[in-house]
């Protein structure tokens, strides 16, 4: 008996676990249709209840730009609600900013950054009227960065 109470109480979970995953997903579209592609890329939505759209940004900077927009992004949702047939007449009456940084155990390389020929001339000048020292070798190498 008790096997068969929890397994109606697993539906149920199950159940409001995906109502909820759904009410993210419609959130994260109806944020991603509305919010500058750049603002977007670096924040998300994170839940959508009783008209607060909760939305996750990845720093300060990005956090603070949503609150400056807040007017054009409510706006923007509420256009987007109108003709958008995903949101199901969810309407955003408030934008709520928090930050979390996101945590990526992927390191994204430094990009080489080169000097033109011009400023490699004038490194490899330069080290010429030097002597035999650290700095000779360092201006060197930083010349070969073409």
């Amino acid at each position: 008996m008790q096997q068969v109470k929890n397994l109606f109480n697993l539906d149920a979970d199950l159940l409001a676990l995906s109502r909820h995953a759904e009410s993210v997903n419609i959130a994260q579209k109806l944020w991603l249709a509305a919010a500058p592609s750049q603002i977007g890329l670096h924040s998300r939505a994170g839940s959508l209840k009783n008209g607060e759209l909760t939305v996750y940004a990845d720093n300060g900077t990005v956090a603070t730009k949503i609150k400056l927009m807040n007017t054009s992004l409510l706006m923007q949702l509420d256009k987007i609600n109108q003709l958008a047939t995903f949101s199901r007449g969810t309407k955003v009456t408030v934008i709520i900013v928090k930050v979390q940084a996101k945590s990526s155990l992927i390191k994204r390389p430094k990009p080489q950054r080169k000097l033109s020929k011009n400023a490699s001339s004038s490194l490899n000048l330069l080290a010429q009227n030097l002597t035999d020292s650290p700095l000779r070798d360092a201006l060197n190498r930083l010349a070969k960065r073409v």
